[in-house]
């Protein structure tokens, strides 16, 4: 059996919760795991510490005493290379969906095992340190876009930069390194999020959705295309075809 835990280097999480036992609970847990935990119970002071100090993930409750908690999403963007896993009571799929589409990585329903959430922060955390592999390319040129690896960026040739999570950009990359061969599901859970695969996991098909969006904007021929029981392709067609699938 391979350890997960030998495949990520410990780091300095923040975790921004409001509720004392709980926040008790997941810092005495995931400090016993390893981690460099650091605790706040706001968003005021969490923006404070990530002023100040640097940090490989955020813990991020949603209902904070000062406020929604995914207010701090564009600052943790700013610094850059800092995942973040929101934990929240609430479970509808409009909140999941709305915090990944404003920058999360992960998105976990209280309550949960901890062991889970351990398994997750490892997860996003993979996926910022994984190094670049010899063998892949280090950018990939689709249509009018520009994907770079090194610099975990996304380009248009008009529009620029299009921002994308942790996640996302994955995602695309791996699609893109699968290119012209389709992904599966399976292979997209395991080599972009980091985690095993279940049939009712439905994340990757979620950020397919907001790639989707991203990249179809302007009918520029670029496709993520699904096909059926088997997973998806990234296609780059002329501007405006319409596609088979």
């Amino acid at each position: 059996m391979i350890s997960e835990k030998r495949n990520v280097r410990a780091g300095r999480l923040l975790v921004v919760e409001d509720q004392d036992s709980m926040a008790e609970t997941i810092t005495s847990f995931l400090t016993r795991e390893g981690f460099d935990v650091k605790h706040v119970d706001s968003l005021a002071h969490a923006r404070e510490c990530l002023s100040r100090d640097s940090f490989d993930l955020v813990i991020l409750d949603i209902t904070l005493p000062d406020g929604d908690g995914r207010h701090l999403l564009p600052v943790v963007e700013q610094k850059g290379g800092t995942g973040v896993v929101i934990i929240s009571g609430r479970g509808a799929e409009h909140d999941r969906i709305f915090s990944l589409e404003a920058g999360a990585d992960d998105y976990l329903v209280k309550p949960f095992s901890l062991r889970e959430l351990a398994a997750r922060v490892r997860g996003v955390l993979r996926r910022i340190q994984a190094p670049t592999p010899a063998r892949d390319k280090e950018e990939y040129h689709f249509g009018p876009f520009h994907l770079d690896r090194h610099q975990r960026s996304l380009t248009h040739q008009d529009r620029g930069e299009i921002p994308l999570t942790t996640a996302e950009f994955e995602v695309l990359l791996c699609l893109a390194s699968n290119s012209p061969g389709i992904a599966s599901r399976e292979t997209l859970t395991q080599e972009a999020l980091g985690r095993p695969w279940h049939p009712l996991d439905r994340s990757v098909d979620q950020i397919i959705v907001f790639l989707r969006r991203k990249l179809e904007e302007d009918n520029n021929g670029v496709r993520i295309i699904t096909v059926r029981g088997r997973g998806y392709l990234l296609r780059a067609g002329a501007a405006g075809e319409k596609q088979p699938f």
